[in-house]
């Protein structure tokens, strides 16, 4: 119930940031199970894996950012007071790779892929990792919200809902040494579900993020992150 008031600090940071901060709302846990008159279920087996990869929060609402430990902070779940001045701080770092994302997406078969062409901006030698998430927006369903009467909203707007991962949950590895400028580009197929009032594929998006190797560096923070809708 009180996932809400979270939402609206993550519309009033995106309103502020603008590309620079692209959530993704991941639904896993005790609190992410259907309530009365749910149409449907947000639980997807990708969640799941990262709610352990990123260790489950002591409370709600919570997030991770850039999946980075901040100083003073006891692990990478963030309470919702800490958010805006770490996303601030996340925001001055010049990013050390760029991702471009094209597509190709045929709607009469629902299918396509999704390339992210990498450029490092400096050289690297860390291993680094990359994830492709399928997002979807514009979700109408319940939800529980200690805010208003009655305890919960019944046509509540859900976005940047985590509906898969096109690789493996902690991301693909993509090598561990990069030159300056040089073209590396990753491509994965989709295929969007038939399924009456949602995975409606006007309200989808496709994002990558790079990540350092946690199991070799001892780290897994995002390096870089780039959206894109399946249809224009």
């Amino acid at each position: 119930p009180n996932c809400p008031k979270g939402t609206d600090q993550i519309k009033n940071l995106a309103a502020l940031y603008g590309e620079n901060l692209i959530p993704m709302s991941i639904h896993a846990g005790g609190f992410a199970v259907k309530i009365t008159n749910s149409k449907y279920d947000f639980v997807v087996p990708a969640g799941r894996d990262l709610l352990n990869l990123l260790t489950p929060p002591e409370g709600y609402p919570t997030a991770v950012i850039n999946r980075k430990k901040f100083p003073n902070e006891t692990g990478l779940q963030l309470f919702l007071p800490s958010w805006a001045g770490n996303i601030q701080s996340e925001s001055s770092i010049l990013p050390k790779i760029q991702i471009e994302l094209t597509k190709k997406y045929d709607a009469s078969t629902r299918g396509g892929t999704i390339t992210a062409h990498l450029t490092p901006l400096e050289d690297i030698n860390i291993p680094l990792k990359i994830t492709f998430a399928i997002l979807e927006n514009k979700i109408i369903d319940p939800q529980k919200d200690n805010r208003v009467s009655g305890g919960h909203v019944d046509n509540y707007e859900h976005n940047h809902v985590l509906r898969a991962i096109l690789t493996s949950s902690d991301g693909d590895p993509l090598g561990a040494q990069f030159t300056k400028d040089q073209n590396l580009d990753v491509t994965r197929t989709f295929q969007i579900p038939a399924q009456d009032g949602w995975w409606n594929d006007e309200n989808i998006e496709i994002i990558a993020f790079v990540t350092a190797h946690p199991l070799i560096t001892n780290t897994m923070e995002v390096w870089q992150v780039e959206r894109i809708k399946i249809k224009d």
